[in-house]
């Protein structure tokens, strides 16, 4: 069963420049055209699945002449966004850029969990150190500084 070449897809390619599917759509219209020498050799089965190959090629392929170059480049979001979700284009996913992404947030969560743990053990430290009975606040300075000397590691090592 040879297919017939498809008109629709020769109007599409006089609007510029073809693309990779297009080409390869055309190249299996050539094949299956009744007096090729290939179609010739083919069996029925071979040149019916051919030509369901080619439908899916030109079927699941939408021509980029026909959505505006102004949606597709660039790094507007909405444009982004019209053209996926109207025109059916699919952004390539730049796999460096989104796992340099995920390492800069994982280095982020990182870096604040150790921040946080830093704080809690320094507000630890601090209030073990800087407890002082109520009735250290209620002597003179010169009496705080006297118990201070008596208290001190120095003086209690001689």
């Amino acid at each position: 069963m040879a297919a017939k070449p498809n008109p629709d897809a020769k109007k599409a390619a006089k609007g510029g420049a073809q693309s990779a599917w297009m080409n390869g759509a055309e190249l299996i219209d050539t094949l299956l055209h009744p007096d090729s020498r290939v179609s010739q050799v083919l069996t029925p089965k071979e040149a019916q699945g051919l030509a369901s190959i080619r439908k899916l090629l030109v079927s699941t392929h939408i021509q980029q002449n026909f959505i505006p170059a102004d949606l597709t480049s660039g790094d507007d979001p909405v444009n982004l966004f019209l053209a996926e979700q109207f025109g059916g284009v699919r952004r390539k996913t730049d796999f460096k850029k989104a796992a340099r992404s995920v390492l800069n947030g994982l280095k982020f969560i990182k870096t604040a969990q150790s921040q946080v743990a830093l704080k809690a053990e320094r507000r630890i430290t601090l209030s073990h150190k800087t407890y002082l009975p109520p009735e250290w606040h209620r002597l003179s300075t010169s009496r705080q500084n006297y118990l201070y000397k008596l208290l001190s590691y120095g003086s209690i090592a001689r």
